[in-house]
C-alpha cells in the first residue's frame, strides 16, 4: 500500500516537473531587436536603430524622433506639437519621421549614450541622418530644452530645413521658416 502511494507520489510531482518546465520553455518572449508597428506609428528600439537605418539602402535620409512614450515631454510633442502640425500639413508627421523608443537607454542609465551616437543631449529629439557607403551622417538636429520647450514653429523650420515641409506656407513666417542652403 505504502509502495503504491509513494510511487503515485512520485509520478505525481514527475508531472508537475514537466508541465513547469514545458511552459517555461514555451512562454513567449519580448524580442526587442525587431521593428514594431502600433497602429500608424513605425516604433525603433534603440538597440535596433542602426540595423534599421543600414538596411533603408545607400543615399536615403532618414528622420527620426528620439522619445519614450511614457514621457510627459514626449506626450506633449506628440499630442500638441505634433498634431498642430499635421493639421497645417494635413498629412501624418508618423509616415515621415520614425519614432525611437530609448525607454531601453534610460532603464540602463546609459541615456548619455544619445550623445555620443547622435550629437543630443535630452529627449524628445528630432535627427535627420543619411546613410551613404554604409555610413551614417547626422545632418541636423532639434531637441528638447527644458528652459525653452519646442513649439510648433520650431518643428515646422526644422522640417523646413530638411525639405519635408508639405503644408502651405504662411506670410507671417517668412522671416522664421525660410529655409537656407
Amino acid at each position: 500500500m505504502i509502495k503504491k502511494l509513494l510511487i503515485s507520489l512520485m509520478s505525481l510531482c514527475t508531472v508537475i516537473s514537466l508541465l513547469l518546465v514545458f511552459y517555461c520553455f514555451f512562454t513567449p518572449k519580448n524580442n526587442d531587436n525587431i521593428v514594431q508597428a502600433y497602429s500608424n506609428t513605425l516604433i525603433i528600439p534603440y538597440p535596433a536603430l542602426n540595423e534599421y537605418l543600414l538596411t533603408n539602402g545607400d543615399s536615403s535620409t532618414s528622420y527620426l524622433f528620439f522619445c519614450k512614450p511614457d514621457s510627459a515631454d514626449c506626450q506633449y510633442i506628440q499630442n500638441t506639437v505634433m498634431k498642430t502640425l499635421e493639421a497645417e500639413q494635413g498629412s501624418s508627421l508618423s509616415e515621415l519621421i520614425d519614432y525611437v523608443d530609448v525607454t531601453e537607454l534610460e532603464d540602463n542609465l546609459m541615456i548619455n549614450q544619445l550623445t555620443d551616437d547622435w550629437g543630443i543631449k535630452n529627449y524628445p529629439a528630432f535627427v535627420s541622418v543619411t546613410t551613404a557607403n554604409g555610413e551614417l551622417t547626422i545632418n541636423n538636429s532639434i531637441q528638447w530644452d527644458i528652459e525653452n520647450p519646442m513649439s510648433a514653429r520650431e518643428l515646422k523650420q526644422w522640417m523646413m530645413t530638411n525639405k519635408i515641409w508639405s503644408g502651405l506656407f504662411e506670410e507671417k513666417d517668412a522671416e522664421v521658416l525660410v529655409p537656407t542652403n
